[in-house]
């Protein structure tokens, strides 16, 4: 419950619960999960509890008449300061004092929590796109048939509101269905943008983009999306098992045991998992919970082991990059038409990475597939097209043939990757 509130309210986890469509099934996973808990605290589980706190009783009566014994020992030692009204308003100040403080060391953690969800809540609500929805849904009756879809942009130019410059100017390409682009170019250019206004998570600030020979801005967002399949560089870790993770991918399937271990297996992330203690249910970014309770001693965990989050299971870069990438088969549908894959060899081995290329390249003709990369050798070799973006804006695009014939700004970043393999 913990872990589908966190993904809910955190920024952290709102481009790929957009992208993905996860909103309704994020919200019935919390209350499915809020239902089977009742009654039972995930934030101070020991309230629960009838077993009294001995250890805590001790100390807090220990402390409680820690000042009557100094002030009995006062009296002995010189029994004209002895006052049975000092006594008694010195014992009642104490205890009053000694409450509170006790009082405020317990409410400290649930009130530091209650103001990060706040701030979290703040932060989610301040991050609202307010992209205005269309009118048609995607796709369209007369293309219901198309393999891919067609992406075009007219001259976009785009910035976004904390930067002082523009990303993109002016810029112009046209993707076919079906067709495998491929968008290369020095750091900053542009190219992760092009695919957040593919997906709607920003609008252009001029130019236009059209979908299958329309305007983007006349499609519902949310049918849209459903098409879309996004991968990002940077990559969620969802706090859930590795089960969980991969059903993010496509929450809606209706087979997911086998849906799972099938893009476990095209992701190449089968392999590690299976060598796992508890294989696909393996809690591989647990959440804290009840455990930060102030005061939980060993025994009140046993009563509320099932709030234990687990131990948490540690991923390599390439490992948790494999997930990412059998995630993304998940929603491989024919709903599905378009891939786009940010960076998706980054953290790979050459072997897994030429294989994840090779699976990826045999959907080729059945959806269109743009992929942003700085490793040219698996990919643009069979690219249809090319688009070489700099300063955010088109520099060349054509065949890799065509682009060595040219001998621009591609061919010069080609022949570097290649002579360092040469050497």
């Amino acid at each position: 419950m913990q872990a589908f509130s966190e993904i809910a309210s955190w920024g952290r986890y709102k481009k790929e619960t957009l992208n993905s469509g996860l909103e309704n099934y994020i919200n019935n996973q919390y209350a499915h999960a809020l239902s089977n808990l009742g009654d039972l605290s995930t934030r101070n589980p020991v309230w629960s509890t009838e077993s009294p706190w001995l250890s805590f009783d001790h100390l807090r009566e220990l402390l409680n008449s820690f000042p009557l014994l100094l002030y009995t020992w006062s009296a002995v030692y010189d029994p004209s300061r002895f006052s049975l009204a000092a006594m008694v308003r010195m014992q009642q100040t104490n205890s009053a004092i000694h409450g509170a403080i006790w009082s405020l060391m317990l409410e400290l953690k649930g009130l530091s929590d209650l103001v990060n969800d706040i701030n979290a809540l703040y932060e989610v609500l301040a991050l609202s796109p307010g992209i205005e929805d269309g009118h048609l849904s995607y796709p369209r009756e007369e293309y219901a048939e198309q393999k891919g879809m067609s992406i075009e942009f007219r001259n976009v130019g785009f910035g976004y509101p904390s930067a002082p410059n523009k990303v993109l100017n002016n810029l112009s390409f046209k993707i076919g269905p079906g067709q495998l682009c491929v968008i290369v170019g020095e750091n900053g250019c542009g190219k992760s943008t092009t695919i957040n206004l593919i997906n709607r998570l920003y609008e252009c600030d001029s130019g236009e983009i059209h979908i299958d020979n329309r305007p983007i801005r006349d499609y519902k967002v949310s049918t849209l999306r459903a098409a879309i399949n996004i991968m990002y560089q940077s990559y969620t870790h969802f706090p859930l098992a590795i089960k969980e993770n991969l059903l993010m991918g496509c929450a809606e399937t209706t087979n997911p045991d086998k849906d799972i271990e099938i893009a476990a297996k095209l992701g190449g992330a089968y392999e590690f998992i299976q060598k796992l203690p508890d294989k696909f249910e393996t809690n591989i970014q647990p959440v804290t919970s009840g455990w930060e309770s102030f005061n939980c001693g060993e025994g009140d965990r046993k009563k509320f082991k099932c709030l234990d989050d687990g131990k948490r299971t540690d991923l390599s870069g390439g490992q948790w990059q494999r997930l990412a990438i059998s995630r993304s088969f998940m929603k491989n549908s024919v709903n599905t038409r378009l891939l786009c894959y940010d960076e998706p060899s980054a953290s790979l081995d050459p072997k897994a990475e030429a294989a994840m290329f090779e699976r990826l390249r045999e959907l080729r003709g059945e959806k269109t597939m743009i992929f942003v990369t700085h490793r040219f050798g698996h990919l643009t070799k069979h690219a249809d097209l090319i688009v070489y973006i700099g300063d955010g804006s088109v520099i060349e695009q054509g065949t890799h043939k065509s682009l060595l014939a040219q001998g621009g700004e591609y061919a010069k970043m080609y022949n570097i990757q290649s002579e360092a393999f040469l050497d």
